[in-house]
């Protein structure tokens, strides 16, 4: 089973609490982490910022919106990799799509950042 990360910088609350969520259930690693509110993971196929919304705040004073990217995740095993997400204690949407058609799932993270899960059998992770 293989999976990529297609697109990413997240914004967190805590990034204790992200980090526990990306490593403990998901299943990145740390890659680095920044004592000013920031840490990259490394996932399969790229890499994850996370900011701190303080960080965020500090680096931006002229405003008050929050961005809310979207990491899409490709995978070669639709089933395989739902079926790890859910014994990691990962809640999901509906999926949608037909088993070896095209398939996707939405979830989120512990900070309510969304994440899209896809599958497409013409489409090659390589």
């Amino acid at each position: 089973m293989a999976i990529r990360i297609s697109e990413t910088i997240y914004f967190v609350q805590d990034i204790d609490s992200a980090l526990a969520f990306y490593t403990g259930k998901v299943g990145f690693t740390l890659d680095q982490r920044y004592p000013w509110g920031f840490a990259v993971l490394n996932a399969p196929g790229g890499k994850i910022g996370l900011m701190e919304e303080g960080a965020w705040d500090r680096e931006y004073p002229d405003t008050n919106l929050k961005p809310q990217p979207r990491v899409a995740i490709q995978t070669d095993d639709f089933e395989a990799e739902t079926e790890r997400l859910i014994k990691a204690g990962v809640g999901l949407g509906s999926i949608k799509g037909e088993p070896g058609k095209r398939q996707s799932v939405t979830f989120f993270d512990s900070d309510e950042n969304l994440f899209y899960l896809w599958y497409d059998p013409e489409e090659s992770l390589a």
